[in-house]
């Protein structure tokens, strides 16, 4: 049987592995006598057993991405033609003066979506872009900067709130989860950042650069398929339009640092 120990320094509970008459804390790195009658009754094979089946049904831990490559483009210098010359289908876009060069409005009944196919990955990726939103945080209203899916689950939403909450939102086939940061300070008429990552189980949600505590969401399941397009600046039903200005929009097969 394996016979355990509390350290007399520290709450940690110690298992000895031999029959040696003192064992150091794993926690707290003090020296602990053993009683002798506790380790004269140590099986070291049983142990040595217990410890390598552990091992074995240890869960592998979560491989680090690979580096990312850009998937999909926009500057928008070349109108609704992607970097790659993937030409966006829609109607009512509007183009404009942006954070650098031109960029697109997404206001009314406009509407713009893209090709997912070789685009995005559902199971690691980062979208990243700027905006300029026509309403200030505050104003409890919905708006989407981003979303794939035509289907309840099995889809992927960038959108702000009710709530005045920017949330990035992923359904996986049976499964919601999603990452916020509050922007109720937003100004219209100001330039922001925003960028959402996911990687296998966890996704993230930074603004101007920050994270904070509700902008990462570990446990997230997946979608296990995606729609054939993509949509910037409105849902998938074509609604809730952005009313902002979009800029430098890109898609990435791997989070960016």
């Amino acid at each position: 049987m394996l016979i355990e120990l509390e350290c007399s320094y520290c709450p940690a509970i110690l298992t000895l592995k031999d029959k040696s008459p003192t064992i150091i804390c794993h926690r707290c790195g003090q020296t602990n006598n053993v009683p002798a009658g506790a380790s004269a009754q140590v099986n070291e094979a049983e142990v040595a057993a217990y410890f390598a089946a552990a091992a074995k049904n240890k869960p592998k831990p979560t491989p680090p991405p690979l580096p990312p490559r850009k998937l999909f483009g926009l500057s928008f210098s070349d109108g609704l033609t992607s970097d790659t010359g993937i030409k966006g289908l829609g109607h009512g876009v509007k183009s404009g003066p942006g954070k650098e060069g031109k960029a697109i409005l997404i206001t009314n009944n406009a509407v713009l979506y893209y090709p997912s196919a070789n685009h995005i990955d559902a199971q690691s990726g980062c979208i990243d872009f700027w905006v300029r939103t026509g309403w200030p945080g505050n104003d409890e209203r919905d708006y989407v900067f981003f979303e794939i899916g035509t289907t309840f689950y099995n889809r992927m939403s960038i959108y702000k709130d009710a709530a005045n909450n920017l949330r990035f939102v992923v359904w996986g086939p049976k499964s919601e989860r999603g990452a916020s940061q509050n922007i109720a300070n937003w100004q219209a008429g100001d330039w922001h950042h925003i960028r959402a990552t996911w990687h296998i189980n966890k996704i993230q949600l930074y603004v101007d650069g920050f994270l904070d505590a509700w902008g990462s969401m570990p446990k997230v399941t997946m979608p296990d398929m995606l729609a054939p397009h993509f949509y910037i600046g409105s849902n998938s039903k074509g609604e809730q339009q952005a009313n902002a200005v979009i800029d430098e929009f890109a898609i990435y097969s791997s989070p960016l640092t």
